[in-house]
C-alpha cells in the first residue's frame, strides 16, 4: 500500500503517517494495486477521525491495528487476510519560527511504532 499522512481529529496539529501491507490470495485479487488504493482511501478517512490518545500505548496501537484490518477486510469483501501495519508515527506539526508556546501548549511530542519486516 502506498503511505498514508494526513492529519488526525485530535489535536488537529498533529499528523500521522502508517506504511502498511496487506496479506492477500493473489488468486481471488485480480487488480491488487487499484484494492490497495482503495484500501489507503479508507484507511486515510478514517485516520482523519482519530484521537492522539487513542494511539497511544500497546493498548491503543492493538486498537488501531484491529479497526484497520476490519476496514481492509470489509472494503475489498473479505479478500483481504491481515492489514500488517510496517510503520505508524505521530507528531505535532512544528510551530512557526519565533513562536512560543503558551502555559495551555505542549511540548512537541513524537511517538514511533516500528514493527519491523
Amino acid at each position: 500500500m502506498p503511505p498514508i499522512v494526513t492529519n488526525i481529529g485530535s489535536p488537529k496539529d498533529t499528523w500521522i503517517r502508517l506504511e502498511a501491507s496487506i496479506v492477500f490470495d493473489a488468486k481471488t485479487v485480480q487488480h491488487p494495486e487499484t484494492l490497495a488504493e482503495d484500501i489507503a482511501g479508507d484507511e486515510l478517512a478514517y485516520l482523519r477521525t482519530v484521537a492522539l490518545a487513542q494511539v497511544e500505548g500497546p493498548i491503543g496501537l492493538e486498537n488501531i491495528r484491529q479497526d484497520l484490518n476490519e476496514r481492509a477486510a470489509i472494503r475489498s469483501g473479505g479478500k483481504v487476510s491481515e492489514l500488517v501495519i510496517r510503520t505508524l508515527v505521530c507528531n505535532e506539526a512544528p510551530r512557526p519560527c519565533g513562536a512560543r508556546a503558551g502555559p495551555d501548549r505542549r511540548r512537541r511530542r513524537r511517538q514511533t511504532v516500528d514493527l519491523g519486516g
